[in-house]
């Protein structure tokens, strides 16, 4: 785990307080990725002659025949999903703190219940997750990373806990789609 955290009684609080940190974060593994260059490279690559996976007919002789040929490039960039509200999760623990409940705008149940027990370190059986309305989530709520946040810090402050991203976070942590180049 790493990271840091504000656990406050509201959301205002909280966010005023994570504003007064003054953490000085490391570049991690990917500090040297730049998209640009990136996506130089996959414009080389697309470019290049290709290795051919299935030859079926005369494609040379069909296009030299074409009244028109048309040819064209896309780029797509890394780009988060922006659901229409951020990811959220508030987790409490019952039973004298044997079970976890969990309510979550989740697309993905069983994996937001699997890793809600994978950061306790428990079975799944001790782990309820209760998935709340969601709006279009466009496939980041499949993701569980905001659930096992909620489960963490409400085991480790000892209350319930909601973690409540903002739309800042969203875009800067999401689990971006994946960059692309196609040549047609």
């Amino acid at each position: 785990w790493g990271g840091v955290a504000v656990v406050a009684d509201n959301t205002w609080a909280g966010m005023r307080g994570r504003k007064a940190l003054n953490v000085q974060w490391r570049a991690g593994e990917n500090a040297e990725y730049e998209s640009e260059r990136y996506a130089e490279t996959l414009t080389k690559v697309v470019r290049s002659p290709a290795k051919v996976l299935r030859n079926v007919g005369d494609v040379d002789a069909a296009l030299a025949r074409a009244a028109q040929r048309v040819e064209a490039e896309y780029y797509v960039p890394h780009l988060p999903h922006a659901p229409m509200e951020p990811p959220v999760a508030l987790a409490r623990f019952t039973r004298g703190g044997e079970h976890c409940e969990v309510w979550a705008p989740t697309q993905n149940p069983q994996a937001a219940r699997t890793e809600a027990a994978r950061a306790l370190g428990w079975s799944e059986d001790k782990v309820t997750v209760h998935v709340t309305f969601l709006g279009g989530a466009f496939g980041r709520k499949s993701k569980a990373d905001f659930v096992s946040e909620a489960v963490f810090l409400a085991q480790k402050a000892g209350v319930p806990v909601r973690v409540q991203w903002t739309r800042e976070d969203d875009v800067q942590h999401d689990y971006y789609n994946t960059v692309s180049k196609q040549q047609l």
